[in-house]
């Protein structure tokens, strides 16, 4: 896609599964490579089983994503058992707030509360934020006011295929 005129970068949800293989990395590092994209413009998102003790080898492969450039973010942090020890403990440079709280937030004040609590944890611990879920004008203005980073939902635009998207915010695709 970046030949086509866009600068983006892409982030992919990867199965707690896939970090039993122990050459999984060395293969996505190999795959960026031989495509002549950055490591930085790929974040792999992690559920916080990954991120479970006693799980030394799949610690082990997160560690070598990032020192390979990959960027790694915790996925709908805050919905499950998070704890901030993942944030000091392993190399995330991203969390994200699941759509769940960001759907209530101006309707319910203990919401308002926690998503702005996340913003200024992260934001002291140098991470950056993505909200989910942003659905309407005002949740994007409350959002970015707090500080959030990126911005994702409904609001800006529905889930399309990426020739739609090339359509729209690129150049035409080189041909074959």
């Amino acid at each position: 896609m970046l030949s086509v005129g866009l600068d983006v970068t892409l982030s992919v949800n990867r199965s707690p599964r896939e970090f039993n293989d122990r050459k999984m990395v060395r293969r996505w590092l190999e795959t960026l490579e031989q495509e002549g994209l950055s490591p930085e413009r790929l974040t792999v998102e992690l559920t916080e089983s990954l991120l479970m003790p006693d799980r030394e080898r799949q610690h082990q492969l997160l560690r070598d994503l990032h020192n390979g450039g990959v960027r790694l973010s915790i996925d709908d942090f805050g919905t499950g058992y998070s704890s901030v020890t993942y944030l000091r403990k392993f190399p995330v440079s991203q969390i994200k707030i699941d759509g769940a709280f960001v759907s209530e937030m101006l309707s319910d004040k203990a919401q308002y509360a926690l998503i702005e609590a996340l913003v200024k944890m992260a934001q002291a611990l140098g991470l950056e934020v993505v909200a989910e879920g942003v659905e309407t004008e005002e949740q994007a203005a409350t959002l970015a006011g707090m500080g959030c980073h990126l911005l994702q939902g409904y609001y800006f635009d529905r889930p399309m295929p990426v020739s739609e998207l090339i359509a729209r915010h690129g150049s035409t695709p080189p041909p074959g």
